[in-house]
């Protein structure tokens, strides 16, 4: 905390060129920075004491401390992160299959409606990963940064 302490000096001293909006923003930016960083502190927080209680045990897992600390968020974050992966791999095949589909069209003379149809799976599957990539980065990252703590002590 004494170092962000010494920064928000710096900052605030750096800031006299800016207007007084720009000041406001900088620092609506840093608290909000600083709320981030007390959520994180305290999940740490709360899963340290759910691995100590956990490391009692004769035989600890470390998926029943970030059950305990997590839960939900733990469990959710875990299958957007399967979604992500399922989505990059699915996409691919449905492009093979509309391409496959784009060059058969062009060597029997099919009709067009086939190609629609494929274009807006691929445009709809294409927005549901990634909405699912975004909502496993947002959800996932507090899980993430707790559990590379815990494997850096």
């Amino acid at each position: 905390m004494k170092s962000l302490g010494i920064g928000l000096l710096i900052l605030n001293s750096a800031i006299g060129i800016f207007s007084t909006v720009g000041q406001y923003v900088v620092l609506a930016y840093l608290i909000q920075q600083l709320h981030c960083w007390r959520r994180v502190m305290s999940k740490l927080d709360r899963f340290l004491h759910c691995w100590t209680e956990e490391s009692q045990k004769e035989k600890p897992w470390l998926l029943c401390a970030l059950n305990r600390s997590l839960g939900r968020r733990f469990w959710f974050g875990g299958f957007y992160k399967i979604g992500n992966d399922l989505s990059q791999f699915v996409g691919p095949v449905i492009l093979n299959h509309l391409l496959q589909d784009v060059t058969h069209v062009q060597e029997n003379g099919r009709h067009q409606t086939t190609i629609n149809d494929f274009t807006g799976c691929r445009v709809a599957l294409n927005k549901m990963g990634s909405l699912v990539i975004w909502r496993a980065a947002f959800s996932g990252w507090g899980s993430e940064v707790q559990w590379l703590w815990s494997l850096s002590t």
